[in-house]
């Protein structure tokens, strides 16, 4: 995941002319762990934007 953050912070929020809202990160996870190869597992980044 740090990759993915990583990849957020430092090429797609600059690139965006967006900034971040007022409001904390969360993730949603798309499968499990439990039953998912770990280069299979799914996960969304939700950072909410100003308006």
């Amino acid at each position: 995941m740090s990759e993915a953050y990583d990849e957020l912070f430092s090429v797609w929020l600059p690139g965006s002319g967006q900034e971040p809202g007022d409001a904390p990160l969360f993730e949603t996870y798309l499968n499990s762990a439990q039953d998912t190869p770990p280069d299979q597992l799914q996960t969304e980044i939700h950072l909410k934007l100003k308006d």
